[in-house]
């Protein structure tokens, strides 16, 4: 592979021609999955908590649930 020198000149030759491309992709998908499940579990806390009252949101009905 190569890429086209800064200055315009001839192309010149990455030095990673493809073989440290895997294990870069698969520390790129880990870490993204990673940041998903932290995310998750960040969400969860801050929905799941307790003693959450109705002076504690905007709107005071907020924490009621109507059924459909």
């Amino acid at each position: 592979m190569t890429w086209p020198d800064s200055r315009g000149g001839s192309p010149t030759r990455l030095a990673s021609d493809g073989c440290a491309a895997p294990p870069v992709v698969v520390a790129e998908i880990a870490m993204v999955l990673a940041a998903l499940a932290g995310a998750t579990v960040l969400a969860r806390r801050l929905s799941l908590r307790e003693g959450r009252t109705a002076s504690d949101t905007s709107h005071p009905d907020a924490t009621r649930v109507k059924p459909a």
